[in-house]
């Protein structure tokens, strides 16, 4: 009688182990499919973040409104963006024949608001920043983040699912 409920037993055993093991691939569907390819990095060649004047940010041509950021391709723009953002300094040398310098702006609440990285995708060049907030917010000043990524191909920008065109 010892040996019919042991192989009952051995058969339930046997039955749910290969329900278990049949049933693994149904609960891993989707987990195999190719991945989709990522949109190439552009390097960051060089990095700057600080405080600057809401107005003067905003009076920039290449101020848009609707990122909070902006794109600039020449070294008159940027003298005129380096004296809102670094007043009293030299701005540093940018080779404009092959790069731009992009931004970004948020509430002065953040502190150490970074470029983290730009991707480009179909000539739009997505920018992620990144910072945190520490600070009461004065309304008169914008956090800013600004990055030299290559020029080639940057047609539009897009920050936080928003997309604005770059002047060329």
């Amino acid at each position: 009688m010892v040996r019919p409920i042991r192989r009952l037993l051995l058969h339930v055993l046997m039955a749910l182990l290969a329900t278990s093991v049949l049933a693994l691939p149904a609960e891993a569907a989707g987990k195999n499919e190719p991945m989709v390819p990522q949109p190439p990095l552009l390097k960051i060649a060089a990095s700057w973040s600080g405080e600057a004047s809401a107005a003067g940010l905003q009076a920039l041509p290449q101020w848009r409104p609707k990122l909070r950021a902006g794109c600039i391709g020449d070294p008159s723009a940027f003298a005129v963006f380096w004296a809102v953002f670094k007043p009293g300094s030299i701005a540093p040398r940018v080779d404009f024949d092959r790069h731009v310098v992009v931004f970004v702006a948020r509430d002065s609440a953040y502190e150490q608001l970074a470029i983290v990285k730009v991707t480009l995708k179909d000539g739009t060049a997505e920018i992620v920043a990144s910072g945190y907030r520490s600070a009461p917010v004065r309304e008169d000043r914008l956090a800013v983040a600004a990055a030299v990524v290559r020029r080639a191909g940057i047609k539009l920008l897009s920050v936080g699912g928003e997309q604005a065109p770059v002047e060329p």
